[in-house]
């Protein structure tokens, strides 16, 4: 169900892109619409109402849960309410898709049941977080998690700051006028709280200089090809889907400093199983990050230094791995422009705020109340690194490259640390303008210690798959 409604969202998007999206440099079309553009007076917050929003989101998710999915965890009374207020935080056992993208989803209605208020960015905070304990206490049968808390408060504020804006580019955006049904039906699916103050009650997100931010995005399409030892098997385990959305321009020569989610990119794909038991089960992932302050410290036509504050949002699995993460980076960017190619790179090192990977060492715990526990992965915080670099040529085509390691601590159950590294290769030969086609090699590598009641236990293990792509760019 979680999967159907991230393939809606997801396809909603590039619908935005394709019928709309113009790239052009962002100093480019306020030229254009310098003289047409107008500005709306910026609304008064509704705390009181934004609160309500956020109290009316718990009462009717709990409800459909009870009458349409039937969960027997929905069935609150007040006697479970005291239950949960006397027993405090546990952990759960909930699966790891329940945890790092449910819930950060859910989250997302939170923030912009204040965003739509005309709240400001970082006062969604308190509504985020109240909305979550919220639930935890009152909307299920279950226990208080912490998990749950930390990936619907971060995570949820993140994507909700993503849906807001993007809400923003489809209902602001001169190019975007006059397709009020594409406008309503997209943003109602991408941002239903904010649709239904806007079309029920005239709280319209407010038309600013941000609202001229340009939206752009790369489709790929591709077979994926699993890696046996080191060839890869002949038949594909199925299509590849990817996308990829950049919201902002980093190199724009009139923008120097850089505030909350005025640049941030999403890359998302769809893969299918590769054990041949699991039925061909998709696994929808996503990597992100948004700048939440930046400043250019050279900016001159052919050379460009940025030095920025960012946060990441990752939900990565398969057959074998699983990585979800808040991390908040230091990061240093640079662009140079020579005679026949444009050279990009980033490196960025920061702090994972809360973390999980996949562990084999997840012990079924409080059974009692858990009827279920799918948890087999652990959590905690840790340490992350990344660096990337992308040389555009001008008659040879794209190569760009990452790599990431991310450190993860385990407290509990087991203690430990889990080190998974990711790392990606793509290179794209231009067939025209807009369509390219090409290789993309991804490989996963995780190395693990913990103690257990076992004793010590280490394990190490990789994955990795080719894929052929084609790819179009949205202009």
């Amino acid at each position: 169900m979680c999967l159907r409604w991230i393939w809606i969202w997801m396809v909603s998007i590039t619908w935005t892109s394709v019928i709309n999206a113009q790239i052009r440099p962002k100093d480019s079309i306020n030229v254009i619409y310098k003289d047409s553009f107008q500005y709306n007076f910026e609304q008064k917050p509704s705390y009181f109402r934004a609160a309500s929003d956020v109290t009316a989101v718990n009462l009717i998710v709990n409800r459909l849960h009870v009458y349409v999915t039937g969960f027997k965890w929905a069935e609150v009374t007040p006697s479970s309410w005291w239950l949960n207020i006397q027993r405090g935080f546990y952990t759960d056992g909930d699966a790891f898709s329940t945890n790092w993208i449910a819930h950060p989803i859910h989250g997302s209605l939170y923030h912009n049941a204040a965003r739509s208020n005309s709240v400001d960015l970082w006062k969604t905070f308190p509504y985020v977080l109240g909305g979550s304990l919220m639930w935890e206490y009152f909307g299920e049968t279950e226990p208080p998690s912490e998990i749950d808390i930390m990936t619907t408060t971060f995570g949820g504020m993140y994507l909700g700051e993503v849906i807001y804006r993007l809400s923003d580019y489809t209902w602001n955006h001169p190019r975007n006028q006059g397709h009020p049904w594409f406008q309503a039906i997209t943003t109602g699916v991408i941002n239903p709280i904010g649709s239904i103050n806007r079309y029920a009650f005239r709280k319209k997100i407010p038309v600013s200089a941000q609202s001229l931010t340009p939206v752009s995005m790369d489709l790929f399409l591709g077979f994926n090809y699993p890696f046996q030892y080191i060839i890869p098997v002949i038949n594909p385990t199925g299509l590849y889907l990817n996308a990829d959305l950049y919201y902002g321009n980093l190199f724009d020569k009139n923008v120097k400093t850089f505030g909350p989610f005025d640049y941030f990119k999403v890359n998302s794909w769809l893969t299918f199983s590769q054990n041949a038991e699991s039925k061909n089960i998709p696994y929808y992932n996503m990597s992100s990050e948004a700048i939440i302050y930046g400043k250019k410290i050279k900016n001159i036509p052919n050379k460009v230094e940025l030095v920025s504050l960012s946060q990441h949002y990752d939900f990565i699995h398969n057959d074998m791995f699983k990585l979800g993460t808040i991390v908040l980076t230091g990061d240093w960017t640079y662009m140079r422009q020579f005679e026949n190619v444009l050279l990009t790179s980033s490196t960025k090192v920061g702090i994972i705020l809360f973390g999980s990977g996949n562990s084999e060492s997840v012990k079924p715990i409080h059974e009692e109340l858990f009827e279920k526990f799918n948890r087999d992965y652990i959590y905690g915080q840790g340490l992350m690194a990344e660096a990337e670099v992308k040389a555009i040529f001008k008659n040879i085509g794209i190569l760009a490259a990452n790599a990431s390691h991310f450190r993860i601590y385990s407290r509990v159950n087991p203690t430990g640390i889990e080190n998974i590294e990711l790392l990606r290769g793509r290179y794209l030969y231009p067939l025209n303008k807009r369509t390219n086609i090409g290789l993309q090699y991804d490989r996963y590598h995780r190395n693990s210690a913990y103690y257990t009641s076992l004793g010590f236990q280490r394990r190490s293990n990789y994955h990795s798959e080719l894929r052929i792509i084609i790819g179009y760019t949205l202009q």
